[in-house]
């Protein structure tokens, strides 16, 4: 029990520093959209002091030069998977940061005009990854059925009916990926689940297996709030799903 202990207390640390490392001075953080005043990020040059109720615990940066850090996880031979919302999947192996990105998934998380919050997020390594070397991951993309909109006012109408008008045509949706660990990089990938609620805005987007085996799927409510109390949409709302993107037989909603 004190391992496991120990193991989570570091994977949250790691996590925390990550996110930080990969923040540079200067950037921002959307509230609203692109009018929103900037929220300056504080320098972390030098190790610092976090207060808890029984000790003072030192923070120390790990790796740094990463792109958004969103989501992590742990193999069993300590390489540590990391996310950056841009896309890339990176592997931190005894305490390095290789050059060369795991893998790279085509996800929505670039825009000049409105600097989106999602892209690639979530990540899970699975249970048997020792045998299977299964990584899923969450991201939001442009919808299979529609290509992505020139710049014209039809993209400015997609982005402002998709703000004020939840019932509107959305062109993006968030899927799960498998990808396989072969040779040290990330191939075979495979939509598990699609069609999930997602927005350039408010995507959700963070990916846990559970004790029982099966895969939980965190959704945004994908700036549609009033879709989060109807169950049939899927909105705002902790998803469990088996690993091959079936549904659990004891789902409390199918």
């Amino acid at each position: 029990m004190k391992r496991k202990r120990t193991k989570r207390w570091y994977a949250d640390a790691l996590l925390g520093v990550v996110l930080i490392s990969g923040c540079a001075e200067g950037d921002s953080v959307p509230e609203k959209g692109p009018s929103a005043s900037r929220i300056e990020q504080p320098p972390v040059d030098a190790p610092a002091l976090l207060a808890t109720s029984n000790a003072a615990v030192a923070v120390d940066t790990v790796v740094s030069d990463l792109e958004v850090p969103w989501s992590l996880d742990f193999a069993p031979d300590g390489r540590v998977f990391v996310t950056e919302r841009a896309g890339q999947i990176r592997v931190i192996e005894r305490g390095v940061l290789r050059v060369e990105p795991w893998a790279e998934l085509p996800v929505f998380a670039r825009d000049e005009q409105i600097a989106p919050e999602s892209g690639l997020l979530g990540i899970a390594l699975a249970p048997n990854f020792a045998s299977s070397g299964h990584v899923f991951l969450l991201g939001t993309f442009w919808k299979r059925s529609q290509a992505p909109p020139s710049r014209t006012i039809d993209r400015a109408f997609r982005r402002v009916a998709g703000v004020f008008s939840p019932r509107a045509a959305i062109p993006y949706e968030n899927r799960v990926y498998r990808l396989t660990d072969r040779g040290g990089r990330g191939v075979d990938a495979t939509v598990v689940i699609d069609d999930l609620p997602a927005n350039f805005y408010h995507a959700g987007g963070a990916l846990a297996f559970g004790p029982d085996g099966n895969l939980y799927v965190a959704v945004g409510e994908a700036l549609a709030s009033a879709f989060s109390k109807d169950p049939v949409t899927g909105s705002g709302r902790i998803l469990r799903y088996r690993a091959d993107g079936s549904i659990p037989v004891g789902n409390p909603t199918p």
